[in-house]
């Protein structure tokens, strides 16, 4: 998770990431993100798929 917000000073976000099996073969991963500021926070979430 990285901030976009231009702002002065650092945007907070806090993020937390569960996994719950789906199946045999896939998962669901939950994705919860806070803003640790008084203000709007923009933000951007990249992920990646490995083998």
């Amino acid at each position: 998770m990285v901030p976009t917000s231009p702002r002065q000073g650092r945007p907070r976000i806090e993020w937390r990431v569960q996994v719950e099996r789906a199946s045999d073969a896939h998962f669901t991963y939950w994705i919860s993100i806070t803003n640790v500021t008084p203000v709007a926070v923009d933000f951007e979430a990249r992920y990646a798929v490995l083998n």
